[in-house]
């Protein structure tokens, strides 16, 4: 071992925040490998000797993932769905993780070989990976650290390209990466996991009288060594495994302390010793004993030196969870419903009224871009952490075509000096979620190339300084979305009115007019303002409409306009027309040829209450325009006064009517029609749920709300915390009162 050691530059600078990023030192081993050492505890990230080896010999293989894994697939007579979770204390370079990821492709392979038709591939068994990190390496570091395992490991390589792709910005709270093709959800919980493993909700009961039980079949305990990192081993964490543990679980860490071997057996567990990787003698298996708890008061904590059983524990029967979904409203809620869903094995159908988008959602583009909250509170703060999710999401399902789903352009706000504390605020984010721009940033070299993307204005004296830049936000395109989606193999659309549902035995009977009714196992109601139509126990949310304009910048205009876009009191944006791109069902060809395009401005939007007309009003379209030249003085050179209020500009437009809350969170949860109910009812529990009351942050929100609905329907651990699911569910004490206005 060489004693060879450097300072990575990028560790050594952190803001003042919630998370201090990981301080590395790097050693070189007698190979020439790259070791991450980390400075605040003094230890390793994984074994000089093979870290990847390391990962097989303790996680993989003493948690029995190669049989548990392949015994996912057999074949029985429940044919739902089947999932493996795995929870990891100590995320670090994210090898463990890799390692896994690996396996579970290699055995998910020949099944995939094996399906007939794309459907039945959504139906495999799916794998999700929940992982604690409190000081989570920067992207720089994490590239560095896993650059020797991408060079040689050929089958890694692609995994952790993708993996950095979707690396999140360094912020609390809970960052859910799903890996489609693999069937593999990633949830990376950044902070201490003292406080975040309680926020880890465990899943309702199917039936009233039932008790919720804990969905982890697997744990990785891999923080720093307990002589370094006491915290990572206290009582509160190992309380927080028993409770979330599934009956069976197995348990695997490098460790051999007694401290870690008596927490384990007081809350259940049955330990072994067995030899350790490398030069390490000892490490500890476990497995939750199947008689339950042992008494607090039990002394002798036996610990056993004999291996356990040969035969490996499979995971707990799979959660009760519907075939079938009805989606009533195919907006921005509904689309991304069904999408969660489907992506779940659930077949769906997606019905409407009228038609995808017809209403709030059908914009020519929406602008994702986050809404502010102190640092202290993002983890809890559903804008921020549904932005984030929102831009991996869309970067995601984005894929060569005439129509991009989105364009990551990077979006300027400059309401940042409304609220003297926000500029403070945006300066302790992460410069890759937020920064602010003032006159001495602009005047950096360095900076004024990365603005000449960001701006792409020819005069930055257009926009005060400073403002707030966003460089990860940018436009969202509609009905390329919505072509994605309906393009998913178990979503059928259909042109359909529901007039009443009635929950039976076995699920719903939903009337259609002038239609056959149809029967499915649950209904998913995301019709906006009219929700509370559809079942009266919905609020019924206040109504607001909102028209856009657009038009076509002529060339003397197009110079004093903002060429990427620009929040102010309203919004606006250039977008490229794509005359071709229409809604087409299940159409995956793409355009012979490219077709025309021409550049439009767009101008948003107008906020009048209590008005559900969806008539254009030339008013509307001349307070947009002024919104607009009040913000951006500079832009008012492209017009006129006649301009502004005449027919000169050619106005294009639509109005639609946003459904919002009183505390501007959406609705998302079953809809409970059992409050009155007494707990020890043996009664089903209602099987209607809803996703509505998005406002006009529907494009942001809907992404990772389809992401909890989709987790509480299938009884599986959500991406949110509980305080945060409880701000968004059907009956909060804030919907109990209806609006008076």
């Amino acid at each position: 071992m060489s004693n060879q050691q450097h300072h990575s530059p990028d560790s050594t600078i952190s803001k003042t925040a919630s998370i201090t990023p990981a301080k590395i030192d790097w050693q070189t081993d007698d190979a020439g490998h790259t070791v991450p050492v980390s400075r605040q505890f003094g230890d390793v990230y994984f074994s000089k000797a093979d870290g990847l080896a390391e990962a097989h010999h303790v996680f993989i293989g003493h948690n029995h993932l190669p049989q548990r894994f392949a015994n996912l697939y057999v074949s029985s007579h429940e044919q739902q769905q089947k999932i493996f979770v795995i929870a990891e204390l100590g995320f670090g370079t994210g090898l463990n993780f890799f390692a896994t990821w690996l396996l579970w492709r290699q055995i998910r392979k020949p099944h995939l070989n094996q399906m007939s038709n794309d459907k039945a591939i959504f139906q495999l068994p799916r794998l999700h990976f929940i992982s604690f990190e409190k000081h989570p390496l920067t992207h720089t570091d994490l590239t560095q650290a896993l650059q020797d395992w991408q060079n040689s490991q050929p089958n890694l390589a692609p995994l952790i390209s993708e993996f950095l792709a979707n690396y999140p910005p360094l912020v609390a709270g809970c960052h859910r990466i799903n890996f489609v093709n693999d069937a593999l959800t990633l949830d990376l919980w950044l902070g201490d996991a003292a406080d975040n493993l309680p926020m880890l909700h465990v899943g309702q009961p199917h039936h009233l009288n039932q008790q919720a039980s804990g969905q982890i079949h697997a744990w990785y305990l891999d923080g720093f060594a307990p002589a370094c990192n006491q915290s990572l081993w206290s009582d509160e964490i190992f309380a927080q495994i028993q409770r979330l543990s599934a009956p069976n679980a197995t348990l695997a860490t490098f460790s051999c302390a007694g401290v870690v071997k008596r927490s384990l057996a007081s809350i259940g567990f049955d330990v072994t010793k067995v030899k350790g990787f490398g030069r390490k003698r000892e490490m500890l298996t476990a497995k939750l004993a199947t008689s339950g708890i042992q008494s607090a008061d039990v002394q002798s904590h036996h610990v056993s030196n004999t291996p356990p059983s040969s035969t490996p524990p499979s995971s707990t029967p799979p959660s009760i969870t519907p075939k079938s979904v009805l989606v009533i409203g195919a907006g921005i809620a509904g689309l991304m419903s069904a999408w969660a869903l489907a992506n779940r094995g659930i077949t769906i159908t997606l019905m409407d009224k009228t038609a995808p988008l017809s209403g709030a959602s059908g914009n020519p583009r929406a602008v994702l871009a986050p809404r502010m909250t102190a640092l202290t509170q993002v983890d809890k703060h559903l804008h921020s952490m549904s932005y984030l999710y929102g831009v991996r999401f869309y970067q995601q399902i984005t894929t060569p075509s005439t129509a991009p789903i989105f364009e990551q352009t990077g979006v300027i706000d400059t309401l940042a000096n409304a609220n003297p504390k926000q500029p403070k605020q945006i300066d302790d984010y992460p410069d890759d979620f937020a920064m602010m721009i003032h006159q001495q940033t602009v005047k950096k070299t360095g900076m004024v190339t990365d603005m000449a993307n960001m701006a792409k204005c020819r005069h930055l004296s257009m926009i005060d300084l400073p403002f707030a830049y966003f460089p990860k936000a940018g436009l969202v395109n509609p009905k390329a979305l919505a072509k994605h989606v309906l393009a998913h193999p178990l979503i059928t659309y259909q042109t359909a009115c529901v007039t009443s549902m009635t929950q039976t035995k076995t699920g719903i009977k939903v009337n259609v007019q002038n239609k056959q009714s149809l029967n499915t196992d649950a209904v998913v109601i995301c019709t906006a303002y009219e929700s509370c139509l559809l079942h009266q126990q919905i609020f019924d949310y206040r109504k607001i409409r909102g028209q856009v304009s657009w038009f076509t910048p002529t060339a003397n205009q197009w110079q004093y306009l903002p060429k990427i876009p620009v929040k102010y009191g309203g919004y606006c944006t250039p977008f490229t027309d794509l005359p071709n791109d229409v809604l087409s069902q299940k159409s995956s060809k793409k355009a012979k040829q490219k077709p025309n395009t021409q550049t439009l401005f767009l101008l948003g939007a107008s906020f009048v209450r209590n008005d559900t007309a969806t008539d254009l009003r030339p008013q509307e379209h001349k307070d947009n325009l002024n919104k607009l030249i009040n913000a951006l003085a500079d832009t008012g050179m492209a017009f006129t006064d006649s301009e502004s209020i005449s027919t000169s500009i050619d106005w294009q437009g639509r109005a639609s009517i946003r459904a919002q809350t009183p505390d501007y969170h959406p609705v998302v949860g079953r809809i409970d029609d059992q409050v009155d109910k007494p707990v020890n009812a043996n009664t089903d529990i209602s099987r209607i749920w809803t996703m509505s009351g998005m406002g006009s942050k529907g494009f942001a929100f809907a992404p990772l709300c389809a992401e909890l609905l989709a987790d509480m329907m299938t009884n599986a651990i959500p991406p949110m915390p509980t305080q945060l699911m409880a701000k968004l569910s059907p009956n909060r004490v804030r919907l109990q009162t209806p609006l008076n206005d």
